[in-house]
């Protein structure tokens, strides 16, 4: 572990924006964003918590709510700016940006609207932003991702959620390098031979991807480099019941670094507790009902996620 408890963080004038996704569906993402969020409220510290799950959003019953009649789908709108579009959750500090919407969990964010939100979260009156994120390696999920520095990857400790984590991280390496680069670019014709290592010249790891990027287009290698420095990634094993589902984590860092050329710390782990499908069950705050041990592992995977991301 990296911290013991810390009674707050300085924030900048700007907030800190962490994303927490993980591929597999049933990890406990919400419920760790909704934990962390709460901690962090405590503290002082304006959070906003992202529901940015389009098409399944349900953070909201982690906090207590009926499903918002506002969010996301009205600040895209222009009805409301992106303040309005949130809601006031049971705890001071702590509000919730839900992706709630008809219109969004019918047709999905197009482009536009991916860069309207994206851009419009640095509005928010807030020290820290968490964007919870849909289950799986989609395009949403993985674009959001790799679009900010700071990201959360959750893990249940079995095989499969450890798998489904790589593709999803890997998926979003690979976006957040195509950005670097322009449309017909020949980085990108090595991005889509990582995508697919099986494939004839296909490439397994990135390090011998910007090995062959030095090889026809020496300049992109450096950009590639910086991109991936500046991500400050963690890894969280949740509802831990024994120490192999820790070490779940710490494997996952270990194949990020050989195969993604990127350090992904790991934070700590989250111990199971049935108080997460109680307090859907009761509608009360997860971080309300949770046990003694489960809150002592979120107060210090907190503080360790937020000094990973950088705030001081």
């Amino acid at each position: 572990m990296l911290s013991q408890k810390n009674s707050g963080f300085q924030m900048s004038n700007s907030p800190v924006v962490i994303t927490v996704g993980g591929g597999k569906g049933g990890t406990g993402k919400s419920t760790l964003s909704a934990g962390i969020g709460s901690v962090l409220a405590g503290r002082g510290t304006r959070v906003v918590l992202v529901d940015a799950d389009i098409g399944g959003a349900n953070l909201h019953t982690m906090l207590g709510l009926q499903r918002p009649r506002i969010g996301l789908g009205d600040f895209l709108s222009g009805h409301i700016s992106i303040n309005d579009a949130t809601v006031a959750t049971s705890q001071s500090n702590l509000r919730l940006l839900s992706g709630a919407s008809d219109m969004l969990e019918l047709a999905g964010p197009g482009y536009a609207q991916k860069q309207k939100i994206m851009s419009g979260l640095a509005g928010l009156d807030a020290d820290c932003i968490i964007i919870d994120l849909g289950a799986g390696s989609g395009p949403v999920s993985a674009e959001f991702f790799a679009a900010f520095k700071a990201g959360v990857v959750v893990l249940d400790g079995l095989q499969t959620s450890v798998e489904n984590a790589y593709s999803f991280l890997k998926n979003s390496v690979i976006r957040g390098l195509a950005r670097q680069f322009p449309a017909g670019h020949r980085f990108h014709n090595l991005l889509l031979k990582f995508a697919d290592p099986l494939s004839p010249g296909g490439i397994a790891a990135v390090k011998d991807l910007l090995m062959q990027a030095a090889k026809i287009e020496p300049a992109s290698v450096q950009k590639a480099r910086d991109w991936l420095a500046s991500r400050r990634y963690s890894v969280v094993c949740n509802m831990v019941r024994d120490g192999s589902d820790v070490e779940g984590g710490r494997r996952f860092s270990d194949v990020v670094a050989k195969y993604l050329a990127i350090e992904c710390v790991y934070a700590g782990y989250i111990v199971f507790d049935n108080a997460a499908r109680d307090a859907i069950r009761s509608m009360k705050p997860f971080a309300s009902i949770a046990g003694e041990r489960t809150r002592i592992c979120l107060e210090t995977v907190a503080d360790n996620i937020m000094t990973i991301a950088g705030a001081d």
